[in-house]
């Protein structure tokens, strides 16, 4: 399936709450090097996910972020509400395999996500009658409303 024919959404499957539901999962060296950087802020329902680091940065972004570290199981191990600019978090050791979630701030709160949750990150078709994730225009016009 071609990934602009993919939606991804991240579930807590422990709360029963969506984390994200406009998802992107940087797979490349280059995307998650870059990670947000020269990126606008993420709106509410964003998310990207690094696979394979343990530790994020905010070094040059205008605004903090919500981090959370899920080991290969999908449990999350780590949680960094409010991480402000010019910040590290550091998830796990080095040698762990775990990927981290950048979010908008605010968004663990808002989750209820904890340590030991299980999570999950769903693809959905949206080519076949499912409805397609809401334009960037319509979820800057509902962040900005809030």
């Amino acid at each position: 399936m071609h990934a602009a024919h993919q939606r991804w959404r991240i579930v807590n499957h422990t709360r029963g709450s969506l984390i994200a539901d406009h998802a992107v999962v940087a797979t490349g060296l280059w995307q998650r090097a870059r990670g947000l950087l020269g990126r606008p802020a993420l709106l509410p329902g964003d998310a990207l996910v690094l696979r394979g680091t343990t530790a994020v940065h905010t070094w040059g972004m205008q605004q903090a972020i919500d981090v959370v570290g899920v080991d290969e199981r999908g449990v999350v191990c780590y949680v960094a509400p409010m991480l402000r600019p010019g910040r590290i978090a550091v998830g796990a050791a080095p040698w762990r395999r775990i990927s981290m979630i950048e979010l908008p701030a605010g968004q663990i709160d808002r989750s209820a996500t904890c340590i030991a949750d299980r999570l999950g990150i769903v693809v959905q078709d949206i080519g076949g009658g499912q409805s397609s994730p809401r334009s960037v225009a319509a979820r800057r016009a509902s962040a900005e409303a809030e």
